[in-house]
């Protein structure tokens, strides 16, 4: 999973900010999320991915909307998972 600017994206935001931080999470859970379960071979397009991954609960408390896709089962643009995540305040 890495962050996108918007939802019609197809491929990676080149803010770095944004890739290094995505759900407000710290830079090794966005690694973590961006390429485990990768492994060996040719994987450019980060296909080799397993099916499942847990990262475990994480509690958000940046405020913000954050965008996303998948890195697998990805056709940029023919085949895409994407979604958007947006945390609120507490009340």
């Amino acid at each position: 999973m890495v962050a996108i600017d918007e939802l019609g994206d197809v491929k990676p935001t080149e803010d770095l900010q944004k890739l290094s931080s995505i759900l407000g999470l710290g830079a090794s859970d966005a690694m973590r999320l961006a390429f485990d379960g990768v492994s060996g071979g040719d994987n450019e397009y980060l296909q080799s991915a397993g099916a499942y991954f847990d990262l475990g609960l994480r509690q958000l408390n940046k405020e913000g909307k954050f965008m996303f896709l998948s890195t697998v089962n990805n056709r940029f643009g023919v085949r895409s998972q994407k979604g958007k995540v947006i945390v609120n305040g507490r009340k």
